[in-house]
């Protein structure tokens, strides 16, 4: 090698990987290729494309630094790496009111409370010995003083000098936390609305083909399987029912939400319950239908009140426009029925009999008059305490007498109870319905003609298995039944109403059972009545059980004394017949007796 030669190193890409002797000097012509000298020129060129690629890689790598800034910037979690010794590396946020050149170096359970540290532990222990990520929920220091709830992801990594270090990803999930404890109060008060109404939900999802039904829904129901919207029209809904709720069903599922109004169903146990439902169709973005959910709700209560309201109002109605009959014909039956004493002693002996006849239908008109007030409630009568036993007995050897041969009388008598009733009245209440029940076995084709008194201490809610009539309570209830013709629903409906009968023309008023509502329920009681075509009927009455016993209670009895004839009577009436009457009474018993209008 002459003088002036130089030699040159090269530290560019074609040499890295290629170990040469230091001490190599070759000749002054470059390498181009494998092998091929290369010229100044070209060794410039290689060496600005190789800065090239250098400067692209740093700015993808600043890009990339860039990208993961805003990524811990835009991801409410706080990144940290420490080492094995749990000292932080580094971390990718800091609470307000930390200084980086603060935190770095110090230990991480610096900023963990003290009861999630063997939490926090383990987790890590478990990545360094799986190599996997591990996750632990820890509460910690929040942004603005307060607590924060945070969600923890741990994963290994190796440090440079090859020993295990970790990094934590913190989440702060206090947000999703309140969210979530928001939706679960949501539910619970949902759940608690859903135990307190009753309402049943179910849900008819039309892709999958499937039915859901919730806990409310399976006791309405009584199934034991959910059934579809067409599996409940056809199966569960009444069949005098089903014709209106198929025309509701059968609106076009697009109307969205919609009522189905209260009807009836009949569970499989055979009882027949009231309810209402309402129904929401769920659609897809095209519009097409996809669901159908709804809820539906018991409301046999509710109607039975309703009933029973509708019924009061109806025999208030009936009780006032009877008091006012009642009233009309009593001031007519007080003239003639004096007229009919008074004349009876003068008339000649061809026509004492027609006298009779006469009074014989005033007496009758009178009972009736009596009656209709009763049902109106404009009769007071002393309540007393009176023995159940007694007034049956009685009742069952004046019906002994009155029913024909052929009918069996029988008493199934549990227990002697005390009431508060006038025992002319419940006496004559039973009378009433012994000879319905009378009728009913007459008419009926059965060859055992048996009617069958009971008494018997009832606890509870008199209820006929549709709807209740009073409060919980003791009771004594007396059944009269029959296995009679029985009645329809229609029928029973209207049992006790006055003036309804389904008896010929001349057979009775319709007064008899009117009567037995009437004095039961001013006692406190109710009445019901249990029928079935061609099964027989029961009327149950119930009356309030009365503790006191017969002493402690007197009948309050109006005086029968006779006055003293010496005695002037002024009479007030403003009927002209009634008055004439009356002063013509008083005037034959002796007394002094002046009208207080003066006319006579």
């Amino acid at each position: 090698m002459g003088q002036g030669a130089a030699v040159f190193i090269s530290a560019t890409p074609a040499y890295i990987g290629n170990v040469r002797d230091p001490n190599d000097v070759f000749e002054p012509s470059r390498m181009s290729g494998e092998g091929v000298p290369q010229t100044p020129s070209e060794e410039i060129a290689a060496l600005r494309a190789r800065i090239a690629v250098l400067e692209d890689e740093a700015q993808a790598g600043h890009e990339a630094e860039e990208l993961l800034k805003g990524l811990f910037a835009a991801v409410p979690a706080f990144v940290v790496r420490y080492g094995h010794d749990y000292r932080i590396k580094s971390i990718s946020r800091l609470q307000p009111g930390f200084a980086r050149e603060n935190v770095v170096g110090t230990s991480f359970f610096d900023y963990v409370p003290p009861q999630y540290w063997p939490v926090a532990r383990a987790a890590v222990e478990r990545a360094w010995q799986t190599g996997q990520p591990q996750r632990y929920e820890i509460q910690g220091a929040g942004p603005n003083g307060g607590h924060a709830y945070y969600e923890s992801y741990v994963a290994p990594v190796r440090d440079r000098d090859g020993t295990l270090g970790i990094v934590v990803v913190a989440i702060d999930v206090t947000a999703q936390r309140a969210q979530t404890e928001a939706l679960r109060q949501s539910e619970s008060m949902l759940q608690l609305a859903l135990e307190a109404t009753g309402m049943g939900l179910w849900v008819q999802d039309f892709a999958a083909n499937k039915v859901t039904w919730n806990d409310n829904a399976y006791r309405i129901f009584g199934c034991t399987q959910p059934l579809s919207a067409q599996q409940y029209l056809s199966e569960l809904v009444h069949p005098e029912d089903r014709p209106i709720l198929q025309r509701e069903m059968s609106q076009p599922l697009e109307v969205g939400r919609f009522h189905t109004g209260p009807h009836r169903i009949v569970r499989p146990d055979g009882n027949v319950r009231w309810v209402a439902a309402i129904r929401q169709v769920i659609c897809d973005e095209q519009g097409r239908p996809t669901a159908l959910i709804g809820g539906t709700q018991d409301i046999t209560e509710q109607h039975e009140m309703e009933l029973r309201a509708r019924h009061a109002q109806r025999m208030e109605a009936v009780g006032q426009l009877t008091a006012g009959i009642a009233h009309n014909f009593n001031n007519m039956l007080a003239a003639i029925v004096p007229a009919l004493d008074l004349m009876a002693p003068a008339l000649p002996d061809s026509l004492t009999a027609i006298a009779e006849g006469a009074k014989e239908a005033a007496s009758r008109a009178t009972a009736m008059v009596r009656q209709l007030m009763t049902f109106a409630g404009k009769r007071t009568v002393p309540a007393r305490l009176t023995r159940t036993s007694e007034v049956v007995h009685r009742a069952l050897a004046m019906c002994r007498t009155l029913f024909e041969k052929t009918i069996d009388l029988q008493v199934n008598e549990q227990d002697d109870l005390n009431v508060f009733l006038g025992p002319s009245d419940l006496e004559q209440a039973l009378i009433n319905v012994l000879l319905n029940a009378r009728d009913a076995v007459l008419a009926s084709e059965r060859r055992d003609k048996v009617v069958t008194i009971t008494v018997s201490r009832f606890v509870g809610q008199p209820s006929d298995g549709q709807r209740s009539c009073l409060h919980e309570g003791a009771y004594a209830a007396i059944a009269i039944g029959d296995a009679g013709t029985g009645m329809t629903d229609d029928v029973r409906a209207r049992v006790f109403e006055p003036f309804f009968t389904t008896k010929d023309v001349g057979s009775g008023t319709g007064l008899g059972l009117a009567m037995v509502y009437a004095v039961v329920t001013q006692a406190g009681g109710c009445v019901l009545c249990h029928s079935e075509v061609g099964r027989g009927t029961q009327v149950v009455l119930y009356l309030p059980e009365a503790k006191a016993t017969p002493g402690e209670v007197a009948a309050v009895l109006p005086s029968r004394d006779v006055l003293p004839s010496n005695r002037v009577v002024l009479v007030v009436e403003d009927e002209e017949t009634v008055a004439a009457a009356t002063l013509a009474v008083l005037r034959k018993g002796g007394l002094e007796a002046h009208r207080a209008s003066g006319i006579e």
